[in-house]
């Protein structure tokens, strides 16, 4: 089997979570980004709000309802999202935390979501060649 680089892996983890947000969130983001940083899986989303979202993000009620929402929608799909997260790294998920952008209510239309994996190694059961990477 021949090695993947590091930004090839990058780049698969990041189209499969696009797939996964349109098939379980019913829409993808507008931008996904993966970083694999030592034993971290960063996951960067850009433009995951609907517009009605993000006019309801206009206030501090609206952002904090939809960060409940979308954290429950995701807690729901935690198993599906890390079997993902393994498949595309071969790294077993020791935790997983979801944040979103604190400028989220501030009226820009760039709503951002980072999704982070901590692993036992990025590719243990997977080769990675670290040397190559996407700019």
């Amino acid at each position: 089997m021949p090695q993947s680089t590091r930004g090839e892996v990058e780049a698969s983890l990041a189209n499969a979570i696009i797939q996964f947000e349109k098939e379980h969130l019913g829409r993808g983001p507008a931008e996904a980004r993966a970083f694999i940083i030592e034993d971290m899986i960063l996951v960067r989303l850009r433009g995951v709000l609907t517009p009605a979202e993000m006019s309801l993000a206009q206030t501090a009620e609206g952002h904090s309802l939809i960060k409940q929402v979308r954290r429950q929608l995701l807690e729901g799909s935690r198993s599906l999202l890390e079997a993902i997260v393994q498949e595309k790294t071969g790294s077993q998920i020791k935790s997983c935390i979801l944040t979103s952008a604190s400028g989220m209510a501030s009226g820009s239309s760039s709503s951002r979501w980072q999704r982070i994996w901590k692993s036992d190694s990025v590719g243990t059961n997977k080769s990675v060649n670290s040397r190559s990477r996407s700019p």
